[in-house]
């Protein structure tokens, strides 16, 4: 669908790094 492809490029721009975010993110947990 256009328009989620839409909002998920907003939502997520292109430096952003799911990888990265989903490791910060364990560790917090985690903690």
């Amino acid at each position: 669908d256009e328009a989620s492809v839409s909002t998920f490029s907003f939502t997520y721009p292109t430096d952003f790094n799911l990888e990265r975010f989903m490791r910060e993110h364990v560790g917090i947990s985690a903690s």
